[in-house]
């Protein structure tokens, strides 16, 4: 597995002049990914974890490579915000003008299943596709609700 760094630029701005670049400084996330897990109550009362590192690492020069100019103090936490909610999309194979059906999560109440048969032209927020997408719609409101509610 190779791990790439997370590279941080620091610039000089200045309103008389270009942006200058002055160093980068490359941060090792792997650092964070073994550091210890320390165990929190989310907010939703389900157990979770967190894991930080703080480190302070050289802004090496940009014209002149080995050169210190810098030192960046970092702080990274990573955690643990809970299951995220999915939905999960049946396509048939052997239907090509079938529209795809959300199969809903099981905290979500399926909706019931209206169809409207095939009479003539269907006004567009008479058919299948438009009702399917604004379910999806909908569900997709309440569950950025429930994240912003995190």
């Amino acid at each position: 597995m190779v791990l790439v760094p997370l590279v941080v630029e620091v610039w000089h701005r200045d309103s008389t002049s270009r942006d200058q670049l002055i160093g980068r400084a490359s941060i090792q996330l792997s650092h964070l990914l073994s550091s210890e897990r320390s165990r929190l109550r989310a907010s939703s009362g389900e157990q979770s974890w967190r894991q930080t590192h703080q480190d302070r690492i050289p802004v090496v020069a940009a014209q002149r490579p080995g050169e210190k100019v810098a030192e960046l103090s970092y702080v990274a936490t990573l955690e643990d915000l809970g299951p995220v909610k999915a939905i999960e999309v049946i396509v048939s194979d052997s239907s090509q003008d079938q529209p795809a059906v959300p199969k809903q999560p099981p905290s979500h109440p399926a909706a019931p299943n209206h169809t409207v048969p095939p009479l003539g032209p269907l006004a567009p927020r008479d058919t299948l596709e438009y009702r399917t997408a604004l379910e999806l719609e909908l569900w997709k409101e309440e569950q950025e609700d429930l994240f912003d509610d995190q």
